[in-house]
C-alpha cells in the first residue's frame, strides 16, 4: 500500500498541503513553533537529537530540555489546526531525539532541490542532458528559505548554503551557453535568476556579458546603472572593481560613430528621467543649479531653501566602512522622500545639502519631518542619529 504524500514547501515561504490547495504555516504557527518544524523538515529522513536541537535552537536558555518538551508538545498539538494535517501524527519520539513520522512520505522542495543537485555537483563543464536538471533546480529555488524574526543562526546558515548551490549552478548553465553562443538563452536564464537573488554580483556578471556579445552595448551600460543603483540602495555600496571594469570597457565600445537624428536625440535624452524621488548630483553641479534656480526664483517671486542634513555615529567604535554604507543608505532615503525638482549633494563625509523649493519654512519642516521619520523607522536610534539646519537661500547665497 502506497504511502501518503505530504508536501511543503520551504523556498521563500512555509507551506504545506495534501490532496488540497496549499496552507500558509504561519498563518497557523508561532516563531518557534515554525523554527523546530524548519529543523525536522530539513532533516526528512533522520532524526535529529536533543542534544543538536538544543544547540540549534536554545543554546543560551537556562533549562533547555523542559523548553525542548513543551515546544515539541505544542508543535504536536498546532499542527493539527493546519486543515492539511488534521489527521496526520507527524513528529515523533526516537531514542535520542525527535524525527518526521515514517509512516509517510514528504515531497520537501528543499530535498528535491539538493537531489537534482547531487547528478551536477561533480561537474568540471555541464553536459547536454545537465541543461534541464539546473532549470529543474531553478524552478525549485523561489528565494531563501523561510526565515522567522527569531531565526536560529543555523538555519541562516543553510539558507546561505542553498543560495551558494543555486548560484553555482545558474553560472555552471551561464557558461554552458556561453560556450554555445547561445546568448538569448542566457539572458532569459540569468533574468530568472536575478529574481531570486538580486544581489548576487555573478549573475549579473554574466547578464551583461550576454548583452556584450550581442554587441548591445547601450543596453548593457543602462543595465549597470540601474544595477548600481540598486545595490547602493539596499545594500549600501556598490559592485565589485571586476563590474566597474567591464563597464569601462563597455563604455570604449559605445562610442558614438553614428550620426541621430533630432527625434533619437530626444528620445535619448529622455532615458533615464523618470526615475522617482529627488536629482541627485556632483557638489559643483549643485552650486550651478543653485544659481540658476535661485534667478529664477527671484524673477518668478518663489523660495528655495537650504537644507543640511548630518549624519552622526552614537557609536564611538563604529568602522570607517560602516558609516560609508549608512551614508550610501541615507542618500536613497533622502532621494525617495522628496520631490523629483528637489535637488541634492553630499557635501562630505557625513553631510548632505538639499535645495528645496518650497512657499515657506513650514513647508520645509514637513519635508524634514518626513525625512526624520522614515530614517529612525528603518535604522536604529540607538547607533546613528541626524540633526539638520534650514536657511532660506537668495541670490547672494545669504539668508534672507
Amino acid at each position: 500500500m502506497d504511502k501518503q504524500c505530504i508536501k511543503f514547501q520551504l523556498f521563500k515561504k512555509i507551506e504545506v498541503a495534501y490532496n488540497s490547495e496549499p496552507y500558509d504555516i504561519s498563518d497557523f504557527l508561532g516563531k518557534q513553533l515554525i523554527n523546530l518544524l524548519e529543523v525536522l523538515l530539513l532533516y526528512p529522513n533522520h532524526e535529529v537529537s536533543k542534544d543538536d536541537l538544543i544547540k540549534m535552537l536554545w543554546p543560551h536558555s537556562e533549562n533547555p530540555q523542559n523548553v525542548m518538551k513543551f515546544t515539541v508538545f505544542r508543535l504536536r498539538k498546532d499542527l493539527k489546526r493546519i486543515p492539511a494535517l488534521k489527521d496526520f501524527d507527524l513528529i515523533v519520539t526516537t531514542k535520542k531525539g525527535y524525527a518526521l513520522s515514517s509512516q509517510y512520505d514528504y515531497d520537501i522542495d528543499v530535498e528535491q532541490f539538493l537531489d537534482t543537485w547531487e547528478l551536477i555537483k561533480t561537474r568540471e563543464k555541464l553536459l547536454r542532458q545537465d541543461v534541464a536538471k539546473v532549470k529543474r533546480m531553478m524552478d525549485i529555488y523561489r528565494g531563501k528559505i523561510y526565515a522567522t524574526t527569531t531565526q536560529p543562526e543555523w538555519v541562516e546558515n543553510r539558507s546561505e548554503e542553498l543560495k551558494n548551490i543555486f548560484t553555482t549552478g545558474v553560472m555552471m548553465l551561464c557558461q554552458y551557453y556561453m560556450e554555445k553562443q547561445e546568448y538569448q538563452k542566457m539572458l532569459k536564464l540569468n533574468y530568472k535568476a536575478i529574481l531570486a537573488e538580486p544581489f548576487y554580483e555573478g549573475l549579473h556578471y554574466y547578464y551583461m556579458q550576454g548583452l556584450i556579445q550581442l554587441k548591445d552595448y547601450h543596453k548593457a551600460l543602462q543595465y549597470y546603472d540601474e544595477m548600481n543603483e540598486a545595490f547602493y540602495r539596499e545594500l549600501g555600496t556598490g559592485p565589485s572593481p571586476r563590474l566597474k571594469e567591464l563597464y569601462d570597457m563597455i563604455s570604449r565600445e559605445d562610442e558614438r560613430k553614428i550620426k541621430i537624428d533630432i527625434q533619437q536625440l530626444q528620445e535619448d535624452l529622455k532615458e533615464g528621467t523618470t526615475k522617482q524621488g529627488g536629482f541627485y548630483c556632483s557638489y559643483a553641479m549643485f552650486k550651478y543649479i543653485r544659481e540658476i534656480l535661485v534667478k529664477t526664483a527671484l524673477r518668478d517671486h518663489k523660495k528655495y531653501y537650504l537644507v543640511l542634513f548630518e549624519l552622526q555615529s552614537v557609536q564611538t567604535d563604529s568602522k570607517v566602512d560602516k558609516e560609508t554604507i549608512m551614508m550610501n543608505r541615507f542618500k536613497y532615503l533622502i532621494m525617495n522622500s522628496i520631490r523629483k525638482n528637489d535637488v541634492f549633494t553630499k557635501v562630505n563625509d557625513s553631510q548632505f545639502a538639499l535645495l528645496l523649493g518650497c512657499n515657506s519654512e513650514e513647508d520645509v519642516q514637513v519635508v524634514i519631518r518626513r525625512i526624520t521619520s522614515s530614517f529612525y523607522k528603518k535604522f536604529a536610534s540607538h547607533k546613528y542619529r541626524i540633526s539638520y539646519s534650514v536657511l532660506e537661500t537668495t541670490e547672494s547665497g545669504e539668508a534672507a
